[in-house]
């Protein structure tokens, strides 16, 4: 309802003070034309379970399935024994390459590196927050390369991709 009252740019100095208050985040790598276009979509009503399960998985500091039966503490009489499945993420053999900021306050890499299996491939991107991996002014310079290069090392073609850009893929940012 606000976006479609509120002139947009101003819809986005408010986006941004919200996400300052929440989440501590400044969004200094996003452009104003990027953040008036992308905030549109930030926030939708099909966004808000899955944002509780993120909240989930985050308190609970473990990959878990959706727990539907939350229940407020003062509604539970009993100790239950009901716990949501976890995903069996060690398990998985497919290469696993996660891009970071260095400022995001959403990612505990630390807990989510622990749960994932040990082929795992962590890049920080520094000076990047949560949503600068996808918005961000630089995210053709410090992004899409990174996933350019982690696609062509896990298909055989590293030698070819390290021979164009010279850098490594274990190199810090």
């Amino acid at each position: 309802m606000w976006q479609s009252i509120i002139y947009p740019p101003i819809f986005a100095k408010v986006i941004d003070r919200s996400l300052v208050w929440l989440f501590d985040w400044h969004s200094r790598n996003i452009s104003t034309q990027q953040k008036i276009a992308a905030y549109a979509h930030l926030y939708s009503f099909a966004s808000v379970k899955s944002v509780v399960h993120w909240f989930q998985i985050m308190r609970n500091g473990a990959f878990q399935m959706y727990d539907d039966d939350v229940l407020s503490p003062v509604v539970r009489t009993s100790v239950s024994s009901y716990r949501p499945a976890r995903f069996p993420t060690r398990n998985i053999v497919t290469p696993i390459v996660l891009l970071y900021g260095d400022s995001d306050s959403l990612v505990d890499i630390d807990t989510m590196l622990a749960q994932l299996p040990e082929h795992t491939l962590a890049r920080r991107l520094r000076g990047y927050e949560h949503l600068d991996i996808l918005w961000g002014k630089h995210v053709d310079k410090d992004v899409i390369p990174e996933v350019l290069l982690a696609l062509d090392q896990f298909t055989g073609d590293q030698e070819d991709v390290l021979a164009e850009n010279g850098t490594m893929v274990d190199e810090p940012f």
